[in-house]
């Protein structure tokens, strides 16, 4: 509150707290850069915990405000897992594809087939047509989240459902060596 009183305005409270927070977990490399005494200590198994906890919260309470905003209709539903269906096939092919290209292991294709939900990032932007001026511009300002949802909701079902079913067994792990230490 002091920082957007002061400084900055809104947002500059924020700001400063995670200015605050990279400073203190990143202490001791300042101190040895600047020649400081380094008398802080720095938990970050703690810090981490911490961050871990904030950004759980802000997860939520963005999930529920789009909950909250979201209409559920029976075309929308069945919209958005199409789109979530072809978004899926898409991402196969796509690995497929990068496999011709680039040398990936066992491990690497399958994470890369199941990595294409983004869902607090597609939320958050789905509302951006309600927050510009212009707003008028667009026929309805809701559509965008209410595709958006289900899609989101359907890769991350697949994800936490679907992935561990279709890749039940365990990938052995390579054998990887270092050139560069030839012992």
């Amino acid at each position: 509150m002091l920082a957007e009183s002061i400084w900055g305005g809104p947002g500059a409270g924020a700001l400063s707290g995670l200015v605050f927070g990279l400073t203190m977990t990143n202490y001791p490399l300042f101190a040895s850069r600047f020649n400081l005494k380094q008398n802080v200590r720095v938990e970050k198994r703690r810090l981490k915990a911490f961050y871990e906890e904030i950004t759980f919260l802000i997860k939520s309470l963005l999930f529920l405000f789009v909950g909250l905003q979201f209409s559920i209709t029976t075309w929308y539903i069945a919209l958005g897992i199409g789109l979530a269906t072809v978004i899926g096939v898409v991402r196969y092919a796509a690995v497929n594809v990068t496999k011709f290209f680039v040398s990936l292991n066992q491990v690497e294709v399958k994470v890369s087939r199941l990595g294409f939900s983004n869902g607090l990032t597609a939320l958050v932007l789905a509302y951006l047509p309600r927050l510009v001026e212009d707003s008028h511009l667009f026929t309805d300002t809701g559509i965008f989240v209410n595709l958006i949802a289900p899609i989101v909701i359907t890769t991350a079902l697949f994800g936490a459902i679907a992935g561990p079913i279709l890749y039940k067994d365990r990938p052995k792990p390579e054998l990887v060596t270092d050139p560069l230490n030839e012992d």
